[in-house]
């Protein structure tokens, strides 16, 4: 059962939906961890003036499983270490 981060070591990989610095999304809406880990969609706010083009939906390619994840052993900001399979993998991106 995969979760949002959750060991002590983890420290600001614990937030689920942060950008690529690991922070947690400056448009979040949701500001509690546990609320922002229970989310199962991105709780980020749009701009003013800003208008979605749809529901949220994950991509999904040829570096993705058919769920849209990718795996790794950590996370890393650098693609090449990212990939579709599960094997050995401790942590899950979208």
């Amino acid at each position: 059962l995969w979760q949002a981060p959750f060991l002590p070591h983890d420290g600001r990989k614990r937030w689920r939906w942060v950008d690529m610095a690991y922070q947690p999304h400056a448009l979040r809406s949701i500001h509690a961890r546990e609320q922002s880990a229970a989310s199962e969609v991105p709780p980020v706010g749009t701009p003013v003036g800003w208008q979605p083009r749809g529901a949220w939906q994950c991509e999904r390619g040829e570096d993705t499983d058919e769920e849209g994840w990718q795996f790794a052993v950590d996370f890393y900001s650098s693609d090449m270490y990212w990939r579709r399979s599960l094997v050995g993998a401790h942590v899950r991106r979208r």
